[in-house]
């Protein structure tokens, strides 16, 4: 049995099964090892909160036999005296609700081969201690907060076999002296914001197995060397930046049955690549990259030869999945049936949460409002009317808004209290943030607001006007603030290193104070994709009259881990880039993604511009800004010109896409265009004969648009000239990003659906919708996956909720 078979059985609660009780009757724990190591379990123990922790069976206990999760080795009894003391070597505390950081005394554990504190919300800095446990084989770290660079003492660790700090924040650059740590067979660095070229020198760990770096920012090609690793069984590359061709080298990877190098920027052909054995389930994914893929050609050849080791993954055709329904059992509770939902939120993981009201179980006619969060099969009541609201001293719910979800499975809601002792309309309302279904309470009406130096009085919160929530675990939040003399609406966020930060408010006098300024307004077109805050990293973006209240501007706050860092963008009167006499006239509510690019419409004025040509999409990165359509220029895919434009939206990658008007001839059309960041528009979808897809008809207008960082653009289309006619009306389109492709609609009116043992007629839909106190978060599709969660009601009056996460994928030329 391996190393990572004990760990996860240890998981599920059968370590005990596993390893054998140890024969020392008489003597606890304090008496079978040293004091030193004794005292590094104490500590370990009170520097993460370990009363907290989920599972602490005997800790603390010097007398008890054993500690849960530890493992000793080499003690030895004569009678009831322990003759030789043992030594901890292993620790195995993986999603044990483990808080604060790890002690620097962790080091004396100095025969330790295995740490396993994944899963947990560690933070702070790794101890450079750990450096110097040189018997150390296995190391997880994975899903907890960690940021910076990765620590140079890992290095040290010659012994490695299994190194995972995936899930975390780490930035910076992958070390070059990974590649030293010659004994690694497992190396797991996925689901972080590395960035930089992949080393080389990792093609020195002539024993790698599994090797991921799926979700960074990763970018240069895919290293020759990669080649070299003879064992690798697991390649995982995916949603990064990578560019150039796939080398030929890894065609010598004989032992590869998963290979995933999709969501890059990849060009060139496939090389031959070794068919794995089809016992083994092999899968590999090449989709959304700029492969060729041309009949005839040799990649292509390449391809088809691996179509015998399916599954092979090229692009995606949306199945929908039944979450939750009228008349179904809802939560943990089977004899509690759902009466109505609200809108539902989706994450990257495809967890779902919604606000469902629930019939009584207990004969009355009351019902009950409850926040469900759906993972998987698992079902947990994150808060439900009638119980006691944490962190409310007793008090118990009465109302409950509905829930925002950030892609990493951040849950927070607003919550009203029942009046009673200690509560008052002044003081009911809350905000509660859930991380794994557990919620606390973070901000409530009443309570002082952390404002610094911005006002000379105590402030304290009033109404709850937006929230958000942010990947780390944050808040994003705008509230009225008040106190004496003071009434003003003010914006927060979360940074990196989890402060709930002052960023602006409304006011004449203090360092955040500005004139005026817009957020989480509802946009037509627009309302499904989040704009004010960037939910990965709580990146803010405002608009207004920030420093006068005759100049138009736009900030930036970018979050660090030392706070946010302020930037104005631009302002009315500012010249346009590339566009020699035009400047900005008036700014519309921008957007902003996690790495800090903001995307806006603008009217222009000066030299040239005339009504035909006043209205503009402009993108700002870090390297400048940038024209990504104009009125009175041609409309790519069309004969005609841009005649207007609605506001953008962006993803994480920095692509742009807008729904626009187009003036062809004497006719003027709507249409969808997508901009990949730096690049130039390429037209989605056009008003008129659908061209692509299974569906015929026409497009008749557009709803709604957003834009994931995989795959292509998702809008919500009313169409006309349907078979049957009844299906005329609104319809979902997916688009596959490589070829513009339209894949048949997951949900289409006077479509059908299986429901409740019958077929039953969609008749609506709700998708991308306002929520109150939610608008500025994304909800019916998580932005960095591009899966969709949406509520329908058939013909027949009946409701359910339906996401779409599972793609079947299939080879397309």
């Amino acid at each position: 049995m391996n190393r990572n078979m004990l760990k996860h059985l240890y998981t599920i609660g059968l370590l005990a099964v596993l390893i054998p009780a140890s024969p020392l009757h008489a003597q606890g724990l304090k008496a079978q090892i040293p004091p030193a190591e004794y005292n590094a379990l104490v500590s370990l123990y009170q520097s993460t909160g370990g009363p907290g922790w989920k599972l602490r069976d005997g800790w603390l206990n010097p007398n008890a036999l054993s500690w849960v999760g530890v493992t000793v080795s080499g003690a030895i009894e004569s009678g009831t005296t322990v003759t030789q003391r043992g030594t901890v070597t292993a620790i195995f505390l993986e999603q044990n609700k483990l808080v604060g950081t790890i002690p620097s005394s962790i080091g004396n554990l100095t025969n330790l081969a295995d740490l396993f504190l994944n899963g947990n919300q560690l933070a702070g800095t790794i101890p450079s201690s750990i450096g110097t446990l040189s018997h150390l084989i296995g190391l997880d770290l994975s899903f907890n907060k960690y940021a910076g660079a990765i620590p140079s003492f890992l290095a040290n660790l010659s012994q490695l076999t299994s190194l995972d700090l995936g899930g975390n924040r780490f930035t910076g650059s992958i070390p070059t002296w990974i590649g030293n740590l010659s004994q690694l067979t497992e190396l797991r660095l996925q689901q972080n914001q590395l960035s930089g070229v992949i080393p080389d020198s990792i093609g020195n760990l002539s024993q790698l197995s599994q090797y991921w770096l799926s979700f960074n920012k990763l970018t240069g090609s895919i290293p020759v060397s990669t080649g070299s690793l003879a064992q690798l069984t697991d390649l995982e590359l995916d949603h990064n930046s990578l560019t150039g061709s796939i080398p030929a080298s890894l065609g010598n990877l004989s032992q590869l049955f998963r290979l995933n190098l999709s969501n890059n920027q990849l060009s060139g052909g496939v090389p031959q690549l070794p068919a794995a054995n089809p016992a083994n389930n092999p899968i590999y994914d090449f989709s959304y990259n700029s492969l060729d893929v041309s009949p005839g050609s040799q990649s292509l050849a390449n391809i088809l030869a691996l179509t015998g080791s399916n599954p092979l993954f090229f692009s995606p055709i949306y199945s929908p999945q039944l979450i939750a329904g009228d008349g179904l059992p809802a939560g943990p509770n089977i004899a509690a049936k759902a009466l109505s939902a609200g809108v539902p939120a989706v994450d990257a993981a495809g967890d779902v949460a919604v606000r469902v009201v629930l019939s009584s179980t207990g004969g009355g006619s009351a019902s009950t409002t409850e926040i469900l969060l759906y993972s998987g099969s698992t079902v947990t009541v994150v808060a439900s009317t009638g119980q006691t609201a944490p962190g409310a001293g007793g008090a118990r719910f009465v109302k409950l808004g509905d829930p925002v979800l950030s892609g990493s499975g951040t849950l927070a809601f607003v919550g009203t209290l029942k009046a009673g002792p200690g509560v008052t309309a002044a003081n009911a309302t809350g905000v509660w943030l859930a991380t794994s279904g557990s919620a606390a309470l973070v901000v409530r009406a009443g309570q002082t607001a952390v404002t610094g130096t911005n006002f000379a009085v105590p402030v304290t919160f009033g109404s709850i006007k937006q929230i958000g929530a942010i990947d780390g675990g944050g808040l994003a939040l705008l509230a009225g603030l008040s106190g004496h003399g003071v009434s003003t609406t003010a914006l927060f966020s979360t940074d990196s290193g989890g402060t709930l930060d002052l960023l602006a408010y409304t006011g004449t006098s203090g360092e955040l104070a500005v004139k005026n300024f817009s957020s989480f307004a509802p946009l037509a077109h627009v309302t499904g994709q989040s704009r004010t805050v960037d939910t990965v990293n709580g990146n803010v973006a405002i608009s207004g009259t920030l420093d006068s209240p005759r100049v138009g501007s736009i900030a930036a706050y970018l979050s660090g881990s030392a706070g946010f860092e302020e930037n104005f963008l631009t302002e009315t009167g500012t010249a346009v880039s590339g566009l020699n006499g035009a400047s900005f006239k008036a700014l519309d509510e921008p957007a902003i993604n996690s790495q800090g690019a903001v995307t806006f419409r603008a009217t222009l004025s000066g030299t040239g511009v005339k009504a035909t040509n006043s209205t503009a999409i402009y993108l700002i990165t870090g390297s400048g800004g940038a024209l990504i359509a104009r009125t009175g220029q041609a409309a790519p895919g069309t004969s005609g010109s841009f005649a207007s434009f609605d506001d953008p939206v962006i993803n994480n990658k920095g692509d742009v896409a807008f729904i626009g008007t187009v003036k062809i001839g004497t006719a003027t059309k709507s249409g969808i265009w997508s901009t990949p960041a730096g690049g130039t528009p390429s037209l989605v979808a056009l008003q008129g004969p659908i061209s692509q897809g299974t569906t015929m008809g026409n497009f008749a207008s557009f709803s709604q648009l957003v834009l994931p960082d995989v795959g292509g653009a998702v809008f919500l289309a009313n169409v006309s000239g349907q078979t049957p006619a009844a299906a005329d009306g609104f319809a979902l389109w997916p688009v596959w990003a490589l070829s513009q492709e339209l894949f048949t609609p997951p949900v289409q009116k006077g479509r059908s659906l299986f429901f409740r043992d019958a077929s039953r007629t969609i008749s609506a839909v709700d998708i991308f919708q306002d929520v109150p106190t939610a608008l500025g978060q994304s909800r019916s599709f998580d932005a960095r996956t591009g899966y969709l969660v949406y509520k329908v009601t058939f013909t027949d009056g009946t409701w359910a909720i339906y996401e779409v996460t599972q793609f079947e994928e299939d080879l397309v030329f």
